[in-house]
């Protein structure tokens, strides 16, 4: 069951390559929390939280969690798309960078206003 700080691959509506995806929260009383993507590095790139190689074991280039893909989903869809083969889990990302995930979340001028109101209403 998917939960906290884990990651899997996934293409969905926005994005059809297959992108590294964190759940950067704790699921509140209803299942659900947000995911953010992972994306290469480049010149015009959100580097408000820089990931390097080794990071985490996925990441074979300079990367960036990407706050224009942020979401809300809840636990059950993230278990039933790894479940039907949509998508697949990786290994966990550090909480040293989910923390710095979700200093950054509210910060990013790309993060969609939902996002950051659910992220805002949740428990500290």
């Amino acid at each position: 069951m998917a939960g906290y700080g884990d990651t899997f691959i996934y293409d969905d509506e926005d994005d059809d390559v297959g992108h590294l995806h964190v759940i950067v929260t704790r699921p509140d009383a209803s299942g659900k929390v947000v995911t953010v993507s992972v994306t290469s590095r480049h010149r015009k790139s959100d580097a408000m939280v820089p990931l390097e190689i080794g990071d985490h074991p996925y990441i074979t280039r300079s990367s960036v969690f990407t706050f224009a893909y942020a979401k809300v989903r809840t636990i059950s869809e993230i278990n039933a798309v790894i479940a039907n083969g949509d998508a697949s889990p990786k290994e966990q990302m550090d909480e040293k960078f989910l923390r710095r995930c979700r200093a950054a979340l509210t910060e990013s001028e790309f993060t969609p206003y939902e996002v950051i109101e659910f992220y805002k209403s949740l428990p500290e």
